[in-house]
């Protein structure tokens, strides 16, 4: 989209969306690797109370005013533990109001994803700090809950009933 100002009018900033959101990383003190100058944001988080890491990729579409976040168990699903898990997934999505998990059948891995369009928008960080926020109040719970369906300790509805999505 082309500025339309005055003779006098100046093309606003439009800091890019990755440095937007490496201030709002270090300002929560998290260490973090671009592994792409535009595009690719990873870190490792283990603290905050979290019994469970996680491995945070976060990959920005600027073209596209697009960012997603995904937030990966560290360890995999065993194959014969992936119904158990797809059901617990399906189930716990369902009450979900911001983003989702996903399974890979093909190798176990299970995530967390949620992503947001911006349309363009000049600052995102407020938006970007939420994203993150969620990504890490959601991931800890839902992780221990698929644990305890898998290993047999609750049923895949309960063990998805008694994660706290508020």
């Amino acid at each position: 989209a082309e500025y339309m100002g005055g003779s006098n009018s100046v093309m606003p900033d439009r800091t890019p969306y990755v440095e937007q959101l490496c201030q709002v990383l270090a300002s929560a003190a998290l260490k973090y690797q671009r592994v792409d100058a535009d595009s690719i944001v990873k870190l490792q988080f283990t603290g905050g109370g979290q019994s469970h890491p996680q491995r945070i990729i976060i990959n920005i579409k600027e073209e596209k005013s697009l960012v997603i976040f995904y937030s990966i168990v560290a360890w995999k699903v065993d194959d014969s533990q992936r119904t158990l898990a797809a059901e617990y997934i399906a189930r716990l999505n369902w009450r979900m109001k911001f983003g989702n998990f996903e399974l890979d059948f093909r190798d176990g891995e299970v995530r967390y994803k949620i992503s947001m369009g911006f349309g363009g928008a000049q600052n995102v960080r407020s938006s970007l700090q939420m994203m993150l926020a969620l990504s890490l109040k959601i991931f800890d719970p839902a992780v221990t809950g698929l644990q305890t369906a898998i290993d047999g300790e609750l049923s895949p509805q309960a063990a998805a009933d008694n994660v706290a999505l508020s």
